[in-house]
């Protein structure tokens, strides 16, 4: 590196270059002062007093940067471009970690948001790899969140390079379960995971637990347990564990346990896939789960976290979303059940509530006509019982004029609970009926069948009216006009 007296004046390209020595090995020539002047890693290397010297030139040597990376980097340096179109994805991100290491902002945020708009299906599959390398770098947010946010969504691609989930950091573990958005598996799956990754990267527990490719029957210790292939943990006799591994093990998910919503894995998974493995746990974590098992009411444990899949309503609960989607599978013989889980098979998202919107009768409509399985829920009000009543349509409101089959799926509903415990209520649709009842109410209240519920209206907007007509049941012991506080409609 050196002055005008050694290389050309400065343009926008840097001085010719030596080609390689090696493919490892080049040398470059530069102006001290562009590089100054536009790279802050070279700022201060370029004033430090270790910099090497020989007669008026300046040395510094950088072997962990390949030569043609710094070539790229170089040539943004002087001109301020970088073209990456012909560049590999492999070798850009490569560019990124070199980026980083000099400081270069502007480079590092296009080369993120390059890689991330040209290269998502090379991203897709190597996720794992590229999030051991930007993981604990600030400068790769975008990267970071958009690899966080595909583990989020696909959270099969934890698991497509077994070998590259065991090298993951706990850290990356205790991010991705801490979210309640990372709820795309269950909670019992989510448990296999970490317990499969604290098995995995047990030294003792290698053998049994990591298959070896025929490239790694050197590897001994560590590099086996990276270089080997995860298998099914829950065939593996916990019995067999030394004291020394199962304390290696407990020690490796002793952060990770804590963020495993146990009140989402029912008794039956607890019993089967996570008592035998008790001794992991720290004691007093273990105690309230042992104590929210056998307990007659929930367990409100500070150390417990409530289920990911939480929902955007102020009237239904876990349990309500259990009965409902039972009877919309047509399991009509509910009991409440005495632990939640995390079956559910329906997500319930919120397209109106009412108090949130006025009660205004043209946004509902906005947003529900036309579209199909929708369930209706209202408060009722004064109720000592919160007393629920609602409905399911699932062909949605509309004027087709046409028959529509499905609608011998619909169904009516109220809950009331008592004594902290929820009673359901479902009446199905009289076959001999069918024809008879439409979803057509396109601009006054939500009506499902004549009479037999309506629940808002223009004039009394907080109120509800049920009277049986094409129904098989009574849904509320008083048949007629009742007050409501709010009501929600879910898809």
């Amino acid at each position: 590196i050196g002055g005008d007296s050694h290389f050309p004046s400065p343009s926008s390209s840097p001085p010719m270059n030596q080609a390689p020595l090696n493919q490892r090995f080049r040398i470059f020539k530069a102006h001290s002062a562009i590089l100054r002047a536009r790279c802050p890693f070279f700022e201060a290397a370029l004033s430090s007093e270790w910099v090497k010297k020989e007669g008026s030139l300046m040395i510094i040597k950088k072997p962990n940067i390949e030569p043609r990376t710094f070539d790229i980097v170089l040539t943004y340096i002087y001109n301020g471009t970088a073209s990456l179109h012909e560049i590999p994805p492999v070798e850009i991100m490569k560019l990124l970690i070199c980026s980083d290491e000099l400081a270069l902002e502007e480079l590092i945020t296009h080369t993120q948001e390059f890689l991330i708009k040209n290269h998502q299906q090379w991203i897709q599959s190597n996720v794992l790899s590229i999030l051991e390398q930007v993981f604990d770098h600030s400068s790769f947010r975008l990267l970071q969140s958009y690899c966080m946010e595909l583990l989020i969504s696909t959270p099969s691609l934890l698991t497509q390079n077994p070998k590259e989930f065991l090298n993951i950091e706990e850290g990356l573990l205790f991010e991705l379960l801490e979210r309640d958005d990372f709820d795309k598996m269950k909670e019992i799956e989510i448990w296999d995971l970490v317990l499969g990754w604290g098995v995995g990267n047990c030294v003792g527990l290698c053998d049994s637990v990591c298959g070896d490719d025929a490239d790694d029957v050197n590897d001994t210790g560590d590099d086996k347990i990276k270089n080997g292939r995860t298998k099914d943990i829950n065939n593996h006799n916990v019995e067999n564990w030394t004291d020394s591994e199962t304390q290696e093990i407990a020690r490796k998910i002793s952060n990770l346990v804590y963020h495993i919503r146990f009140s989402a894995i029912s008794f039956q998974d607890f019993s089967s896939k996570i008592k035998p493995f008790s001794k992991l746990f720290p004691v007093a974590l273990w105690n309230d789960i042992q104590d929210y098992y056998h307990s007659s009411n929930y367990l409100n444990a500070a150390s417990l976290l409530p289920p990911r899949r939480r929902f955007d309503s102020n009237i239904l609960s876990q349990e309500h979303l259990e009965m409902l989607s039972d009877w919309i599978d047509l399991k009509d013989d509910f009991s409440p059940l005495v632990f939640p889980n995390d079956d559910t098979p329906y997500q319930f998202n919120l397209l109106y509530r009412a108090s949130d919107e006025s009660f205004n009768l043209k946004t509902l409509h906005e947003r529900i006509d036309y579209v199909p399985n929708i369930i209706v829920v209202s408060k009722v009000s004064g109720s000592t019982e919160e007393e629920i009543v609602g409905g399911y349509n699932p062909i949605g409101w509309g004027d087709s004029g046409e028959f529509n089959p499905d609608i011998a799926y619909s169904f009516l509903f109220s809950f009331k609970t008592r004594e902290d415990q929820t009673f359901g209520k479902i009446s199905r649709i009289k076959r001999a009926m069918l024809d008879k009842v439409k979803f057509d109410s396109k601009i006054g209240l939500v009506c499902f069948g004549s009479s037999d519920l309506r629940i808002g209206g223009i004039l009394r907007q907080q109120s509800g009216y049920t009277q049986l007509k094409y129904y098989e049941s009574k849904i509320r012991d008083f048949q007629g006009t009742f007050d409501i506080d709010d009501y929600e409609i879910f898809q």
